[in-house]
Formats: structure tokens, sequence, C-alpha cells
């Protein structure tokens, strides 16, 4: 018999009113993190699951602006290791000897690694945020540019946003509001032959700059609850990049939330020079799980 993971939810206990919100948020984090398989994530649950248990007070909520600050104040909201379970479709090139380049597979559950945080700062109808998404990934038995040969491919994603939104609607039950940005792409590609010893492995990297522009909705749900999108698309270095999120907010006090949601994001990059040639062509999709603090 299995010995019982330390970080797994006991059932067996009485529950109260607070204790049973306070199982809840454990039974899905503990369910996503061990889904997501990585270490980092059960010290993330420890830890987070550790400040409900101290903070977990209820709050009523009138409306979706009732606990931030006057319109005059600054106010803020970090959202720190939320964690995106996510999967990846598509191909990379790499420049091939001889020249040109060849297309290697991306497969869509080879993440080893992942870290993630979100910032935000505002005062009266503006906000300043700020993205910051760390991923590898390794796909193996990737067939190479020759058929008959097969391989590891490497993708390493540092993934960073900077932008500001404006709020044209705000009402007591939601909010409307536009954004604009930069988001840039660090990506590194290693592609290692299994005949490592016949070939040497075909290496690319880009730093893609992007703008763009979009809108994020809130919608107040009930007491504490509410309902959130963001939709953008941009290009500049890209052809196109296009990013949705959708997601679910639960404010269980005037400065602490959980959320959980589902998001989208798609690249087209290429790049040629001379002989040398690197492209990225995927979409990244997931659902994902985070705590946020305001202040």
């Amino acid at each position: 018999m299995k010995d019982k993971d330390e970080f797994s939810p006991n059932l067996n206990v009485p529950l109260n009113k607070y204790s049973t919100r306070i199982m809840i948020i454990k039974v899905v984090l503990y369910r996503f993190t061990k889904k997501l398989g990585l270490s980092s994530a059960r010290i993330f649950l420890s830890i987070g699951m550790a400040s409900l248990l101290i903070f977990s007070i209820p709050a009523s909520a009138e409306s979706i602006h009732d606990d931030q600050k006057a319109d005059d104040e600054w106010h803020f909201v970090l959202k720190p290791l939320y964690l995106w379970s996510v999967s990846i479709d598509g191909s990379t090139t790499l420049s091939v000897p001889g020249g040109g380049g060849g297309e290697f597979p991306v497969g869509s559950s080879g993440l080893t690694g992942a870290f993630s945080f979100h910032f935000e700062a505002g005062k009266n109808k503006w906000n300043l945020f700020t993205d910051y998404l760390y991923a590898e990934y390794t796909s193996k038995d990737v067939t190479g540019p020759v058929g008959f040969l097969k391989g590891q491919n490497e993708l390493t994603l540092h993934l960073t946003e900077f932008g500001g939104t404006y709020s044209l609607i705000e009402k007591p039950k939601y909010k409307l509001e536009v954004l604009a940005g930069i988001r840039h792409l660090n990506v590194k590609n290693k592609f290692t032959f299994d005949k490592s010893n016949l070939f040497s492995p075909l290496e690319g990297s880009a730093n893609i700059w992007d703008g763009f522009g979009g809108a994020r909705f809130a919608r107040k749900l009930t007491e504490g609850i509410s309902a959130h999108a963001r939709a953008d698309i941009g290009t500049g270095d890209s052809d196109v990049v296009w990013n949705i999120v959708l997601s679910m907010e639960w404010r269980y006090n005037a400065w602490g939330s959980i959320y959980a949601g589902y998001r989208w994001l798609n690249y087209d990059f290429n790049e040629l020079n001379g002989n040398d040639e690197f492209g990225i062509n995927i979409r990244a999709e997931g659902p994902g799980v985070g705590l946020g603090f305001y202040w």
C-alpha cells in the first residue's frame, strides 16, 4: 500500500463554514499541482495554504470595486507564482547544414519547468501591469530533417509583458478596460540527435519584440465571485501574436483572492539571416490557478 502524499488533503475531519472553503481550495490546488508534476508547485501549495488558513476571513462585496482604495489613491495587485499548466502544439525551424531550415515538432506534454508572476499598480482610471512566464519543454523521439534520424527537441521560453490599461466603463457590477503594451519573447531551441556521436546539435534563438492592443472585462456574478476576460492581438517582429484569457476569481477577503481559468497564446514568427534560419509557430494553452493579493 502506498504511503499517503504529505500534501494530500485530509477529508476525514469535521468541517465548519470556514474550513469547508479552505478544504475546497486545497483539493483544487492539490489535484492541479499533482497533475502538473512540479516539485515547486507543491512548495507553492503549502505556502499558499498556510496563508489561507491564517487569513481566510469572508468578505462581502457589494460591487466589483469595493475592496479597492479610493480612485485618487494608488492600489496594487500581486499574483505570485500563478500556475499555468501549459501545453504547446506547433513546431520550430532551425538552420541545417547546407543552408535552409529544417522543421522540428514541439510535443504537447513535454513541460519540464515553469515559473510565473503578475503585478499591477493603478490610480484613478489608469493601471500599469507586468507579467512574466518562464517555461521549458523537452520533446523526445522527434523526427529530424532527415526522416530516419530522431532526436530530442528542447525549447526554453522567457515571456515578459509591460503594458497599461484605461477604464472606459465602470459600473457597480462590471468594468471594461482597453489595454496596450509591449511583449518580449526570448526563445532558445536546441535539437540533439540520438546519434549524437555522428551529428552536432542544431541550435537557434531569438529575441522577439511585439506591440499589442486589446481589452479586458470584469463582471461581478455574486458576493465575492467575479468573471474576467482578456483578449489582445499584436505584431512587430512576429507575423502575428494573439492572447486570450478567461477566468473566475473568488475574493475571500479584502486583500486576498483565489482564481482559476484558461489561457491561449499563439506565436507565428520566422527570421532569415543569410543562410541561418530560425522560426517558431506555436500555440500554448492550458488551465491556470493562483492566488492574488491586493493592497
